[in-house]
């Protein structure tokens, strides 16, 4: 097409065009990309009519429908399909721009089944990762009434599922790629924080926090030590892809708070495991400010967490007995109030402070340590976890 045609000319002349032949290698979709980039950036600069905005409609979704195709193909791996990628990023923007009234999840059911197809193959991690990104941009931006519909609902469970199952699928002999395969799950995770945050969930229960700590159980390999990296990999992965879209709602409901707790307790435990112990009194602080107008339950917890972390770094130089008496009556005053008892969050921070008071007590060689008053006040802290512990379990049998 010569350049006198114009950008309009030849957007209308690839309505004729074999998308399918003009991405079936990687230099031709770099071909097709660059051209198209122009072209694009080109309309969008100029008023479009309406003729125009459906020539290049027709033209993204063709191209998508494409991209499918090559996705499906098990002859297409390597850097043929992730080129694929920016070019669905390209053809999603220009098909959003030019539809003046988008049909409700067309784009979205498009690139979902791109991301399915895609995840069939080896070494799809990094182009499913990506897909998912934009995936996720879509539906996160489709207002509330949107966000209650089946549809809403199918493709965020379905979109967890086929990015989790990729995470978790291991090749025998393969080297593990744990970073990779933990960015997939939360990426997964987002998905599923999508569906469960949505109106048509209701009051059913919250699952993001236990596959959050299932994730980061997996990343914690067999007895292995974290390294500093690792450490600090896992918790700002946690921040951005699982912590930050949680900011976006202004206020959290009380099963969320306590989601957010959970989610911070697995990256407190990374990071006292490696000993990030800078990182986790920021962490902690950052999320006592989130939930500064928490219940008391919420409050609790965190307050117990944040005593773990002292334990791990201060252990030598604060009165342990005194902090125990002061942990043990946090417990107690989560406990009386309401349902507080029933919060998993406040359980699960103290089985955490019960874990770093056993190994502080094995490693001191200080004989103060294990003073009377010490051993008094652990005694008090146990007793009050013990009496939690023992409503909870009362309560599951129920």
């Amino acid at each position: 097409m010569q350049d006198g045609c114009g950008s309009e000319g030849k957007m209308k002349a690839y309505r004729g065009s074999d998308f399918t032949k003009l991405t079936s290698s990687l230099e031709a979709v770099v071909k097709l990309q660059a051209e198209l980039k122009s072209y694009l950036k080109d309309v969008h600069c100029h008023q479009s009519r309406p003729d125009q905005l459906f020539d290049e409609r027709f033209v993204c979704d063709r191209l998508l429908r494409a991209c499918n195709h090559w996705a499906a193909e098990s002859t297409c791996n390597g850097e043929h399909l992730q080129s694929l990628v920016p070019l669905v990023e390209l053809a999603s923007r220009g098909f959003c721009v030019s539809s003046l009234e988008r049909i409700p999840f067309y784009l979205e059911k498009i690139l979902f089944h791109i991301l399915k197809n895609m995840s069939v193959h080896d070494s799809s991690y990094q182009a499913c990762s990506q897909l998912s990104e934009l995936l996720y941009s879509y539906l996160s931006d489709c207002p509330s009434e949107q966000q209650a519909s089946y549809d809403f609902g199918a493709i965020t469970k379905s979109s967890f599922q086929c990015l989790w199952n990729l995470a978790g699928e291991q090749k025998p002999g393969a080297a593990p790629c744990t970073r990779e395969a933990l960015g997939l799950r939360l990426h997964a995770l987002r998905f599923l924080m999508l569906e469960e945050m949505s109106s048509s969930h209701a009051d059913a229960p919250i699952t993001v926090s236990r596959h959050a700590k299932s994730a980061a159980l997996a990343f914690d390999a067999k007895g292995k030590s974290y390294s500093r990296s690792d450490a600090c990999f896992l918790s700002e992965s946690f921040e951005n892809l699982l912590i930050k879209p949680l900011q976006t709602y202004k206020k959290l409901t009380h099963a969320w708070a306590c989601s957010l707790v959970e989610m911070t307790l697995q990256r407190i435990r990374v990071l006292c495991k490696s000993g990030c112990f800078h990182q986790a009194k920021d962490v902690a602080h950052g999320v006592v400010t989130r939930l500064s107008k928490a219940d008391q339950c919420c409050r609790s917890a965190l307050a117990i967490l944040s005593f773990a972390i002292e334990i791990h770094e201060d252990r030598k130089t604060f009165d342990i007995g005194k902090r125990l008496m002061q942990m043990a009556e946090t417990i107690d005053g989560a406990s009386s109030l309401g349902h507080g008892w029933q919060c998993q969050a406040v359980s699960e921070c103290c089985q955490f402070t019960v874990s770093c008071l056993d190994g502080c007590l094995k490693d001191s060689s200080d004989s103060a340590t294990h003073g009377a008053d010490a051993v008094l006040s652990l005694d008090k802290f146990l007793g009050a976890h013990f009496s939690l512990v023992e409503k909870q379990v009362s309560l599951s049998k129920t």
